[in-house]
């Protein structure tokens, strides 16, 4: 099991964060194949990762650069209330290179913190995360 590791010089302010690129899902790069369209360029993101979240969020902004549409809506409900937010069904690609396949990410009214994203449980399931507080370290296995 091949591991990511980050250094977050202010980790306790700013979470575990890394840098991901998004594109659009398998079913869309096909559709766009058979239009004879082009395919969106890879969206740079920042994102946090957040073993308190359920769900995998990105923001309005990201989704926006990639041009798709929703596959639907699910209540989200955050510290600051709950709301119906609109789900993607996107690509993730970690800094390794590792491609996540198609999954569904939901698109949060806003996100605080300079964050675009976070990385919640649904993808983490497949994944080991360890957190070393006193490093500024934090390892994503994979």
């Amino acid at each position: 099991m091949p591991g990511l590791n980050f250094t977050v010089p202010s980790m306790a302010e700013m979470g575990p964060v890394l840098p991901i690129k998004v594109i659009p899902s398998t079913a869309m790069y096909e559709i766009l194949k058979t239009e004879g369209k082009p395919a969106p360029a890879p969206v740079d993101a920042l994102v946090m990762v957040d073993t308190g979240a359920s769900l995998t969020l990105l923001t309005r902004e990201v989704i926006a650069a990639l041009h798709i549409e929703p596959i639907g809506s699910v209540p989200l409900s955050t510290i600051t209330g709950s709301d119906d937010c609109r789900r993607f069904q996107v690509q993730i690609i970690l800094p390794n290179g590792l491609v996540s396949g198609d999954v569904v990410v939901v698109e949060p009214k806003q996100l605080h913190g300079g964050i675009q994203g976070l990385i919640g449980r649904d993808m983490l399931h497949g994944m080991l995360f360890v957190y070393n507080g006193p490093t500024n370290q934090f390892t994503l296995y994979t």
